[in-house]
């Protein structure tokens, strides 16, 4: 048995030995040597290798001519390899030296295991492949049957795997690589049904049904059948709300997904950055462009997070323009958002380093490794986030991206240069000796994929080497140039190279020569385009983000390119490696390698007919406004799920047109951008990024469009604080209402709420409740239901609790009604805990379970924390305290994990108030301190004190320690006096009514106690 010969089918074939890699040329040739590879050792008979060779397409003399290839295959393996006898041939390799017996091996020693130790063997399975099965081989029956069997082991592995992640809680971290495989085989059921329960695990509940609907449809119209019981049944359970997430984060954003094509040559990189960062706290890859930077930082993340167990949270910065701006998409890949929906608005804007703290208490719960890719454009900004980070977390990691350091104490950097070149000069290398190079690899890997039959021979050798070192082996350019294979022998292509490159000898192997580089070839790749691709091209640098075709057409089909047109020409676009294409949940999107996009958007600038940069932009911006525009009133309607996920999968093309409007554009275009803007941000939390938008439009020339204007007021109020009676929120409001008398009609829901908050704010009880009677039947049911939850709450704040009740169920049937879940999170919230405080705790469950499930739907996570500790708290008086003492326990963890320290001191008052009830006084006594200082280190304004103050007031008094309840008493009156509660003052007088029993003033404390009844509207 020959050792140290490895073959591998799986992708293109290749044979290594001990000297090296062994070109096998041709197809048939190659068919033979994986035929015998994959009988495992066992001798093939000479008809089944004729069979699998030519088919029924057999030469004259079929025993001549598999003798000659044969012949040739003893000459290309090591001596000894190739046995024969009178009826058949065979390979002496082990079997564990045959990628594809090995990962049968791997994936037979799984099955049958259904816990956690099958998922290395099939990790390690899986990671042998390199591409199709058999890829480039004769296409014969026997070949297609080989590479049905093991491509069908390869999909079932794959799928294991994934139910063996999804049931360790990583479903989140598997969307993109599901979204994938559903692309691949949409009528697979077992895979989608994957998808829907990854979708719910990461708080999508509505995409998760939209992949089953679309599954039931293809289902139907492809072979005429229903859903099978697994995928009905996962639908179940997405309708059940099992499965997702009781709280949490929501999934980073993005994920690391899957990569597409193998990372070649950096083994050596990335040892060096696992070891780095085993040693230091910060990382920074650095290079030119083209480099792969990307690619490399974004692989080593992945196997930190396999090897090292390290949270990996990916920060993309290429679409970040403002330094401000970095700390909030740190937030936004670490899955916190900015706040909840019901926290105070205005909390951000009062205190600007919240984000920092937020972002600190998120990152030090666990081990984490933050990639900011990018970061050339911002290096300052990054620094001082990223050394504000480590200073405060201390198992925090960062790994970043850049073609300068970051200047940060500590820092370690990795230079990155281009791909190991050949050894041998181009007109001295062998094909073995080339194919050792990392640069001829990637290069005959990516000319492969679009050329099927290349190979590296004594032929293409010498053009390939010389097309590596003329490109300095930097991996984009290897990559534009391997695509032109599709039109050009690679002779041709190393010619042309020659001529663009005889220049720039003097600089090669430096920086400087690796970026002239680069910029040579992407000259030359342009060039090679035609006017129709360049046109397109040119256009394409203006998106941000990743853009559907749809989108694509519209902002790019514009003279001379009409729609028609842009398909074929992105295609075109995208075989060049130009341009990327991605799926998600079967759903293509494309955009350019950021290198390829600032270059495009230098040609644009600089060479379009026209003003074309203005008048691409300008239709960017425009056609954002009427996607923006048309989905708003979404966010107020049943369809706001889907809406916020349109908004969101647009968001960085968003921040790309407001900057160029703002800067660029006409006047009037950034203010109605905003304008359609604003609930979304509001709606998802993004308060501080509303809050900046509208001080940038509010402070452009105010002509024209008072309406966009009115609306960008009430809102922008809001996200500045008017409800908490913030100045400057305070005045956007005044403006609106100043601005909404002016209008001939009042018809969006945001100005007409701005109307019953101006009332609100002038503080008149006449005006408010006849302002509230106007709009009750608006023909717009939100507003309606939105002028009831209002009035609902200012009644049971008035100590009116039966009339809010009323009130809040009719709120309630119109939030149900239009599908609307904020509004409807806001009403129940304020109908549970009227529920409970006349006793009816079952229906104040009723309540927050609703409002949980609505929050979930959402994908709010900042939320759910508190909501959950209502909950319990209403289990523990209904007597469930195992029910009780776990949701607090979650919601603390819950709390902390998403940085929301106020929160998690409410979880321990909640738990405290639990240990008290049941006579557990000393850690009673712990949790009300801890939450005490909780909520004064983290909390704003009065906040949860006072409720924590009259819990501490009646452990004393338990104690007897009357003269310690008797103080917190009195603090916690002072404090109730500078809200409207009337519930919160209510129960402090209880504690007062205790504390006057308890030291012997029965008839005061029975005056009190019906003063607190009749201040809470109790009968």
């Amino acid at each position: 048995m020959v050792t140290g010969t490895v073959i591998s089918v799986l992708g293109p074939l290749r044979v290594e030995t001990e000297d090296g890699l062994r070109p096998v040329r041709g197809a048939r040739l190659g068919t033979l040597t994986a035929v015998l590879a994959l009988a495992g050792g066992r001798e093939v008979p000479r008809a089944e290798l004729m069979d699998a060779v030519w088919d029924e397409n057999l030469p004259a003399a079929p025993d001549n001519a598999l003798q000659a290839l044969v012949a040739r295959l003893r000459r290309a393996l090591p001596p000894g390899t190739v046995h024969s006898s009178p009826t058949g041939y065979r390979l002496a390799v082990r079997a564990e030296d045959v990628d594809a017996l090995r990962f049968e091996s791997l994936v037979r020693a799984a099955t049958g295991d259904g816990s956690a130790r099958r998922v290395p063997p099939l990790r390690e399975a899986l990671a042998l492949w390199r591409g199709p099965a058999l890829d480039g081989l004769a296409p014969t029956r026997a070949v297609r049957a080989h590479a049905v069997r093991l491509e069908e082991l390869r999909r079932r592995a794959r799928e294991d795997r994934v139910d063996a992640d999804l049931a360790a809680g990583e479903g989140a971290a598997l969307v993109a690589e599901l979204s994938a495989l559903v692309s691949e085989d949409p009528l697979r059921e077992r895979p989608r049904a994957q998808l829907m329960r990854a979708l719910q695990a990461a708080g999508r509940r509505a995409e998760a049904l939209a992949v089953y609907e679309e599954g039931r449809a293809r289902l139907a119209e492809a072979l005429g059948i229903d859903p099978s019981d697994e995928l009905r049944r996962t639908h179940l359970e997405v309708l059940r709300g099992e499965g997702a997430p009781p709280q949490g984060p929501r999934a980073p954003r993005p994920e690391l997904a899957a990569p597409l094509t193998e990372l070649t040559g950096r083994d050596e990189e990335l040892a060096t950055i696992a070891e780095l960062l085993d040693r230091s706290r910060l990382v920074t890859v650095t290079g030119p462009g083209g480099v792969g930077k990307t690619r490399v930082a974004t692989e080593a993340a992945r196997r930190a997070a396999r090897d090292g167990g390290r949270h990996v949270r990916l920060v993309e910065l290429a679409s970040v323009t403002e330094p401000a701006a970095v700390p909030w998409a740190v937030l936004d890949a670490t899955g916190a958002g900015e706040s909840g929906l019901l926290s105070a608005p205005g909390f951000q804007t009062a205190h600007p380093g919240a984000v920092l703290r937020r972002l600190a208490a998120v990152l030090a719960e666990s081990p984490t490794l933050l990639v900011l890719d990018n970061c050339e454009h911002l290096t300052e900004a990054v620094a001082e986030t990223v050394g504000a980070l480590l200073a405060r977390c201390p198992e925090l990691r960062v790994l970043a991206t850049s073609r300068a350091p970051l200047g940060v104490p500590g820092e370690r950097l990795l230079p990155l240069a281009g791909l190991a070149l050949p050894a041998s000069p181009a007109d001295a290398a062998s094909p073995a000796d080339a194919a050792a190079s990392p640069a001829v690899r990637l290069f005959v890997d990516r000319a492969t994929a679009v050329r099927p039959g290349f190979t590296l021979d004594e032929h293409t050798v010498g053009p390939v080497v010389a097309i590596c070192r003329a490109l300095d082996g930097l991996p984009l350019a290897l990559e534009l140039a391997a695509a032109r294979t599709m039109s050009l022998s690679v002779a041709e292509i190393s010619d042309r190279l020659d001529d663009r490159f005889h220049l720039l000898d003097g600089g090669a192997g430096t920086a400087g020569g690796r970026r002239r580089t680069l910029t040579a070839v992407m000259d030359w790749s342009w060039e090679l385009l035609d006017d129709a691709e360049r046109t397109l091209a040119r256009r394409l640098a203006v998106f941000a983000g990743r853009a559907e075709l749809s989108l694509v057409e519209r902002v790019c089909a514009a003279p001379p390119l009409s729609p028609q047109r842009i398909a074929p020409l992105l295609s075109g676009l995208v075989a060049k490696s130009l341009v990327q294409s991605e799926e998600v949940a079967g759903r293509t999107g494309y955009r350019m390698p950021e290198t390829v996009r600032l270059y495009a958007a230098g040609r644009l600038a600089a060479e379009g007919p026209g003003d074309e940069d203005a008048a691409t932009r300008l239709r960017h911006a425009r056609i954002l406004l009427e996607i923006a525009e048309a989905t708003e009133p979404e966010l107020r309607r049943a369809g706001q799920i889907a809406g916020l996920a349109t908004l969101r999968g647009l968001l960085a093309d968003f921040h790309a047109a407001l900057h160029w409007s703002v800067r660029s554009g006409p006047p009037e275009l950034p203010m109605r951008l905003v304008a359609a803007l604003e609930w979304f941000w509001l709606l998802s939390g993004r308060r501080e990024e509303g809050a900046e938008w509208t001080r940038r439009a509010l402070a452009l020339p105010a002509a024209g469009h008072p309406k966009e204007r009115a609306i960008v007021c009430a809102i922008g109020g809001l996200q500045l604080g008017a409800l908490l009676g913030e100045e400057e929120g305070l005045r956007h409001l005044f403006e609106a209402l100043s601005l909404i008398r002016e209008l001939p009609e009042v018809d969006h829901p945001a100005l007409v709420a701005a109307g019953i908050l101006g009332s609100l704010a002038a503080g008149s009880p006449e005006a408010v409740a006849g302002t509230l009677r106007s709009v009750e039947d608006h023909p717009d049911p939100w507003v309606g239901s939105f002028a009831r939850m209002l009035g609902a709450r200012m009644l049971a704040n008035a100590g009116q609790p039966q009339a809010a009740r009323a009130e809040l169920r009719a709120a309630l049937d119109g939030f149900r009604t239009v599908g609307e879940r904020l509004g409807l999170t806001f009403t129940l919230s304020v109908l549970a805990e009227l529920e409970s405080d006349r006793g009816d705790h079952v229906g104040a469950i009723s309540a927050w379970e609703e409002a949980l499930r609505a929050v979930r739907e959402l994908g709010v996570a900042e939320d759910q924390p508190m909501l959950l500790v209502r909950l319990a708290v209403e289990h523990a008086r209904t007597g469930r305290d195992a029910e009780a003492e776990a949701g607090l326990a979650r919601a603390a963890e819950q709390a902390a994990r998403l940085g929301l320290g106020e929160v998690t001191g409410v979880a321990w008052h909640a738990l405290g108030d639990l240990r008290r009830a049941r006579g557990r006084t000393e850690e009673a006594r712990r949790l009300l301190d801890r939450a005490l200082a909780q909520v004064m280190a983290h909390g704003r304004g009065i906040g949860y004190r006072p409720a924590v103050l009259v819990s501490q007031g009646h452990l004393a008094v338990a104690e007897g320690r009357l003269a310690a309840a008797a103080e917190a008493c009195a603090d916690a009156w002072e404090l109730a006096g500078r809200v409207d509660d009337a519930p919160l003052t209510a129960r402090v007088l209880v504690l007062a009514a205790e504390i006057a029993v308890a030291g012997g003033r029965a008839e005061s404390g029975a005056v009190l106690l019906r003063t607190a009844a009749a201040v809470g509207g109790q009968p």
